[in-house]
């Protein structure tokens, strides 16, 4: 029976150079939360999306099948 091959470590990172644009890599971004009624539109759209999609998809699987025999 055959050994597994032992798995090579992982290459520890380096870390960022002190003084290289503290500012930006300490404080996080904090992005603004959206209205609630911009929230709901995305949503809304998704869901029409998604809805519109399942339609066309129960409209395929229940089209007749597509005869394979000789062309005429």
């Amino acid at each position: 029976m055959a050994t597994q091959p032992k798995p090579k470590p992982k290459p520890t990172p380096e870390p960022p150079e002190p003084g290289e644009d503290d500012a930006a890599t300490t404080s996080p971004v904090v992005e603004e939360p959206a209205a609630l009624h911009e929230r709901i539109e995305v949503l809304w759209e998704s869901q029409n999306a998604l809805t519109e999609r399942v339609t066309k998809l129960e409209e395929r699987v229940a089209a007749p099948p597509v005869g394979l025999g000789k062309r005429p």
